[in-house]
């Protein structure tokens, strides 16, 4: 379904306070480890909101048998009774649209000897499981489609211990997956890392859960080397999702384009690999002022946001709505290391370069850039979300420099991240004219 965006023109004295969404990428992580955990009591999750993605981890953990209730404020997690896991009946789980989930969860799977069958929906059969499942099935695993349906993956065999491999350029979440699963095996692990390490900090992300669930794990000096001894999972702390950087980065940027913003509930010192928006947006020429869970972004001092040159390798997510930033800045910018971008929700290198020229605007790409020739403004019009939730937002961010509406396809996909996002963006001025219709 479509929705209809346009500019109101307004402006505001102060700048907007926004709480960000929760962080999907440390809910995840907290929810796996806590019904993963050994302990005898609930586990309290404070989590102040949710979207597709954390309920399809939330509906794949319970599927595995742990108890997880939805209260306001977050969860109350009961761990899975690993001793009375089913070993012969095969299981169900869909995971929606949530890579994250799949891969997380697929290697747990095989640690705690489940026969399973997993649903998976839109792009997510043609997202690529190697070389994860090629190092699963060195160690006792078996993966294979189902001959009728693509769309179910079916998992069988107990993993086992020992020395695995795996290949650190094409996800990030392959390693994580494997971080949680081989502590829970009887025998100690090697895990080693081959190549380039793309999305480093979402491994350190995956390290910080552990830690602060009793285990810490500390890579070899080149980071790519992880003693993994057999131990449990304590939670030794109340814990708390962080605020989400990659959901705030559309507020920031937003902020950057018109008057400013202010965020709350970001974590300072987060290892989010998201963070480093704050560096693109100082880039631009932009202003910015940081407490403990603030920030606050404003304009540059002569109102011109300058054009930029980044690497974003280690934070491809944000790619969308930096794309949309540089349209606003008078200037050629370029935005390397986004080759895996081709893979996700939809081809975002091809899908930012479409919106980005169907508005009025000029881009092109290469198989791991996008140079964008800003003039300011964008014309407006129609264009493809592509049923891709961040892609829908970035239009949001070409509707505020916009000559006229911006019309976009696919409007409810925010709901895998960010379900709020409409409501929170219309605090810059941008206004629904179908009204939600």
């Amino acid at each position: 379904m479509n929705i209809t965006l346009h500019h109101t023109g307004r402006t505001y004295t102060q700048p907007p306070v926004i709480a960000a969404p929760p962080s999907k990428s440390d809910a995840h992580r907290l929810l796996i480890l806590a019904a993963l955990s050994q302990t005898d009591t609930p586990i309290t999750l404070s989590c102040r909101d949710t979207n597709a993605d954390i309920d399809a981890t939330v509906r794949c953990l319970c599927a595995l048998g742990a108890g997880i209730e939805k209260r306001y404020g977050g969860y109350t997690v009961t761990p899975i009774n690993r001793t009375g896991c089913p070993a012969n009946q095969e299981i169900f789980m869909n995971v929606g649209e949530s890579g994250s989930t799949l891969r997380f969860l697929i290697p747990v799977i095989g640690a705690l000897g489940i026969p399973a069958v997993i649903r998976r929906e839109g792009r997510l059969p043609d997202r690529p499981l190697y070389p994860l499942d090629a190092a699963l099935t060195d160690h006792g695993m078996t993966l294979y489609d189902d001959t009728d349906d693509r769309s179910l993956l079916h998992l069988r065999g107990q993993l086992t211990a020992g020395n695995y491999a795996i290949d650190g350029g094409v996800s990030s979440q392959f390693i994580s997956g494997l971080l949680f699963a081989l502590p829970l095996l009887d025998a100690p692990s090697a895990l080693h890392i081959t190549g380039t390490i793309s999305s480093a900090p979402y491994i350190a992300l995956t390290r910080s859960a552990l830690f602060r669930f009793g285990y810490p794990v500390l890579p070899s000096d080149d980071g790519h080397n992880y003693m993994l001894p057999p131990a449990g999972f304590h939670p030794c702390e109340t814990l708390r999702v962080e605020g989400d950087w990659s959901g705030a980065a559309f507020l920031l940027c937003a902020g950057a384009m018109t008057d400013g913003v202010t965020v709350t509930g970001l974590t300072a010192d987060s290892v989010q690999g998201d963070r480093r928006i704050l560096e693109v947006l100082s880039m631009a020429g932009c202003r910015i002022k940081q407490t403990d869970d603030t920030v606050t972004v404003l304009p540059p001092d002569n109102g011109s946001l300058r054009p930029i040159t980044v690497n974003a390798d280690d934070f491809p997510d944000l790619v969308p709505p930096i794309a949309m930033l540089c349209c606003a800045a008078a200037g050629t910018s370029v935005i390397s290391g986004c080759a895996r971008l081709r893979i996700k929700e939809s081809d975002r290198l091809a899908a930012a370069r479409n919106m980005i020229c169907a508005l009025g605007g000029q881009a092109d790409t290469t198989d791991d850039t996008i140079t964008v020739h800003g003039i300011g403004v964008l014309h407006g019009g129609s264009c493809d979300g592509a049923n891709d939730h961040r892609m829908v937002m970035s239009a949001a961010l070409g509707a505020l420099i916009a000559q006229s509406p911006v019309i976009v396809s696919d409007r409810d996909a925010i709901g895998k991240s960010y379900p709020g996002f409409f409501d929170d963006i219309s605090a810059f001025g941008i206004a629904d004219t179908d009204a939600f219709q």
